[in-house]
C-alpha cells in the first residue's frame, strides 16, 4: 500500500544567534519569506496545508509544480533590484519621484555536465514566458535567492565536461 500522506514542516520565524541578553530582547526576528518543500506526491495524493502561529502569521502564495532540478549552483550567483519608479528633476535641479514598484532579481550561476545540456536547454525553453520558481537549492535561501517570478534572459556555455551557465530571473513584484 502506498502511503499518500506526505508531511513536511518549516519554521517560519528566526532568531540571529544571540550572545547577550540585551541581544535576546531587543534582536527582531528574521521572517522566512520563502520556503521551498520539494516533495514528490504520488498518484492520487492529497496535500493538507496548514499554518499555525499567532494573529500575525500570513501565507503570500502557494505555488505547486514540478521541481525540475537544472544544475549545481556555483559562485558568482547575484542579486540586484529594477526600479520603476518615475525620478525627475525640474530646470532649478529639485527632485520629483512618483514611487512604483520594484522587482527583485537573481543572477543564478550553474554548472551542468556536457551530457546534460540538450536537457537543461529544453528546461528552459519550457519555462520561457512562464511563471515559475526559480531557487539556488532546498534549504539554502539565506541570500534571498529564491524567486516567483520570470527567466529574462539565459545561456549555457558548452565546455569539454562541464557546462557553465546563467539564468536571469525577475520576479513578479
Amino acid at each position: 500500500m502506498v502511503d499518500r500522506h506526505v508531511r513536511r514542516a518549516a519554521d517560519l520565524v528566526a532568531r540571529d544567534p544571540v550572545g547577550t541578553f540585551w541581544e535576546y530582547v531587543f534582536t527582531e526576528f528574521a521572517f522566512t519569506p520563502n520556503v521551498i518543500v520539494a516533495a514528490p506526491l504520488p498518484a492520487g495524493a492529497t496535500l493538507d496545508i496548514t499554518v499555525t502561529g499567532g494573529a500575525v502569521t500570513r501565507v503570500g502564495e502557494i505555488v505547486m509544480g514540478r521541481d525540475t532540478p537544472v544544475g549545481t549552483t556555483v559562485a558568482g550567483t547575484g542579486l540586484g533590484l529594477v526600479d520603476y519608479s518615475v525620478k525627475q528633476r525640474d530646470e532649478w535641479g529639485g527632485l520629483y519621484i512618483v514611487p512604483r514598484p520594484v522587482t527583485r532579481t537573481v543572477s543564478l550561476a550553474f554548472q551542468v555536465p556536457l551530457e546534460g545540456a540538450a536537457r537543461v536547454q529544453s528546461i528552459m525553453e519550457r519555462v520561457s514566458s512562464r511563471l515559475a520558481v526559480f531557487y539556488a537549492g532546498e534549504g539554502v535561501d539565506l541570500w534571498g535567492t529564491t524567486v516567483a517570478g520570470i527567466l529574462r534572459d539565459y545561456d549555457l556555455t558548452l565546455g569539454h565536461a562541464i557546462c557553465d551557465g546563467r539564468a536571469e530571473v525577475e520576479s513578479l513584484a
